[in-house]
């Protein structure tokens, strides 16, 4: 039977840029690969790892068997491998160190210490041609993702190899011999980006499967596995409760794990605000709404909370008349359960229906509990008519108000007529909008009793107070202008009691005025508007010149600018002959500004700057990759794509590159640079590197 064994690296990344990968450690290695100790390469081996009967018989042997035996290569004694900003560490020669993996078997790495990571890395290499293998990568929330299948590269002859020239030697008792060295054989890396979704979770153990068979003996080998941990953070978000009742209360969330994010909810409905998540429950309509917390970034997170508002209860509730004696039915309705407010009249406490005996007219409260278990409270009052004389008092109301007026007879049971309006009520209510009389005619036994109220109309005032828009950190005076003056003031929130309040809020904010005048009121709304500070933002062309070199500064964040120079506009040329801190104070519309500084270094040596992104898309900002430089005297820029074919060239330093080949526009991604040149200091640069193309 054939097999297949197979070694790899796997990196799971969405990054654009390099990252440092460290060693995993990993249990599950099924074989000593490494001869450790001379001259017995059988006995610190368990197999070899290509056919014995077709000449091989070979395992790989440590630098220490290297050094004993007078050769050179072999692996590091160490363990450590490292090549770039990736580092494996493989297990102890004197125990399992490598993992062989038959075609049709499924062999696991469990990882000590389960975590999350962005990228794995696994250190590879294939005996008797190349291997293929499927990679499996299981998590502890019992999910799993495949990663497909790779292609393992033989040992001997590769390309892109982690290390190289580690030599092997023949799996003998004594008298081994050795060769592969300097070039031969080698470890390689397969590497494998993890999705955003598979960052947040916890990698407890990779499966590697056999695909295809190799000659008996040969296969793919692991020796290592190394990875980039993650740095995605899952949120939370909760409120007080989830279940609140519909009144003008605001609540401000509590968010753990990754900050900067937006809220929305949905259905629609909820009042809500996107920046800080605070809800004003009694703002938005009743319902039950999911609330979504999102994080940005390159791979946004996201929470959810769900919270239902219940309307509160419209308690209905009348107001009674009876004569001196009698009993009130007191009748609610709107909500389900009912607490009225204890009184020695009543003769229950709990109802929609109670029965009072108030000796004189009383007010009675009654709180109504919906099922949702919300409340509301309403009054309402039982007037209670002696049976003396009839007696009626006075009023003076304000316009719009109405007057209960109610007229007390020294016996019950009597009628009324009351003039102008012919009522026949003890009580009646008007709402006059001049000042009337109004008379009461009570009779009883046949004997009448005349009695004469007045009610007169107070002046009410008209209000106005102005609204104004400021600035950050500035001030404002609202002043309450009356058409009648001698009344009193009373201002919400702050409660300030003058004619005129100074104020400075830090966002947009109303404010209520109340004027009361012999009684009668009226309220009108000032709001201050709150204009932001624009935010400046100063580039400069070059930030590091030779001296008398011109440079454009360009200010970006407002409408009008005003430079240190004395110049305006957003865009100024200067040359400076010396190191320049360059200001620039920008202006909005609205009145607010703000100020911002950018330092020009003038350099008399040799300088070169090597960006690492650009984008040529042809709005004019930023479409052509091209090193800014000073006083060199030679200079070469080559640019590859990440099959190494030349993309551009150019011994120009002033000449850039418009992310074009053959004509055409490339695609964004990653690509190569190398560049030498050198100064007219004698500086030498060579410089090399990676740069995004984003169209």
């Amino acid at each position: 039977m054939k097999t297949i064994g197979i070694c790899f690296i796997i990196v799971f990344t969405n990054y654009a840029f390099a990252q440092t990968y460290a060693p995993i450690t990993i249990t599950g290695f099924n074989i000593d690969a490494v001869a450790e100790t001379f001259p017995n390469s059988l006995a610190t081996t368990t197999q070899a790892l290509d056919q014995v009967v077709a000449g091989g018989n070979s395992v790989v042997y440590s630098a220490a068997f290297a050094a004993a035996a007078g050769w050179t290569g072999g692996v590091p004694n160490s363990g450590t491998i490292v090549n770039g900003l990736k580092t494996y560490q493989m297990m102890p020669y004197t125990v399992n160190n490598a993992l062989f993996v038959p075609a049709g078997s499924t062999n696991n790495l469990v990882f000590t210490t389960p975590a999350s990571y962005n990228l794995i890395s696994l250190l590879v290499f294939s005996t008797e041609g190349a291997s293929t293998f499927n990679v499996t990568l299981n998590y502890t929330d019992l999910t799993t993702t495949n990663a497909g299948n790779y292609t393992v590269q033989d040992w001997f002859g590769g390309a892109s190899a982690i290390i190289s020239g580690i030599g092997r030697c023949k799996r003998v008792t004594s008298g081994a011999t050795h060769d592969g060295v300097p070039s031969d054989p080698r470890l390689y890396g397969i590497d494998i980006n993890l999705s955003c979704a598979n960052q947040i979770k916890s990698i407890a153990s990779i499966s590697i499967t056999g695909v295809t068979s190799n000659p008996a003996g040969g296969g793919g080998y692991v020796l290592a596995v190394s990875g980039v941990s993650t740095n995605i953070v899952a949120p939370t978000i909760s409120y007080a409760s989830n279940v609140f009742c519909q009144t003008a209360i605001s609540y401000t969330p509590t968010v753990t794990g990754a900050t900067g994010g937006i809220f929305s909810s949905t259905p629609t409905g909820l009042s809500l605000n996107t920046s800080n998540g605070i809800i004003n429950v009694g703002a938005g309509a009743a319902n039950t709404y999911t609330l979504f917390y999102t994080t940005s970034g390159t791979c946004p997170v996201s929470a959810s909370y769900s919270l239902t508002i219940n309307p509160s209860p419209t308690v209905a509730v009348s107001n009674y008349t009876i004569c001196s004696g009698q009993t009130a039915v007191l009748t609610v309705s709107g909500a389900v359960t009912y607490a009225w407010m204890p009184d020695p009249t009543l003769t229950s406490t709990t109802g929609s229906v109670v029965n009072a005996n108030p000796v004189n007219t009383t007010t009675y409260g009654v709180t109504g509990t919906s099922g949702w278990g919300c409340t509301a409270t309403n009054t309402l009052t039982v007037t209670v008519n002696s049976n003396p004389s009839i007696i009626t008092i006075s009023y003076s109301i304000c316009p719009g108000e109405a007057a209960v007026i109610t007229s007390t007879p020294s016996v019950t049971g009597g009628t009324y007529q009351w003039l102008p309006d012919n009522q026949t009520t003890a009580s009646i209510t008007e709402a006059p909008t001049n000042a009337t009389n109004y008379t009461v005619v009570y009779s009883v036994n046949g004997c009448t009793a005349t009695a004469t109220s007045s009610v007169t109309i107070k002046p009410v005032p008209n209000l106005t107070v102005n609204s104004v828009s400021i600035c950050p950190g500035q001030s404002a005076v609202l002043t309450a202008i009356p058409s009648i003056t001698g009344g009193t003031y009373m201002w919400a929130p702050n409660s300030q009691t003058t004619s005129f309040i100074t104020e400075s809020p830090s966002s947009a904010t109303s404010y209520n005025v109340t004027y009361s005048l012999a009684g009668c009121t009226n309220t009108a709304t000032a709001t201050i508007n709150f204009n932001a500070n624009p935010v400046l933002v100063l580039t400069a062309s070059m930030q590091t010149i030779a001296p008398l070199d011109e440079v454009s500064i360009t200010a970006v964040g407002g409408d009008a600018y005003t430079w240190s120079t004395g110049a305006t506009g957003s865009v100024i040329k200067v040359k400076p002959s010396e190191n320049t801190t360059y200001c620039a104070t920008v202006t909005t519309t609205a009145g607010c500004s703000n100020e911002a500084c950018i330092d020009i270094i003038v350099a008399d040596e040799s300088v070169l700057y090597i960006p690492n992104v650009f984008t040529p898309n042809g709005d004019g900002v930023n479409d052509l990759f091209y090193t800014p430089s000073h006083n060199l005297t030679s200079y070469e820029l080559r640019i590859y794509n990440r099959w190494g074919e030349q993309l551009f060239q150019t011994s120009d330093p002033l000449k850039g590159w418009d992310g074009s080949y053959g004509g055409k526009p490339v695609s964004s991604g990653v690509y190569v640079f190398i560049l030498k040149a050198t100064g007219t200091d004698n500086t030498t640069y060579n410089k090399s590197g990676h740069i995004t193309l984003l169209q």
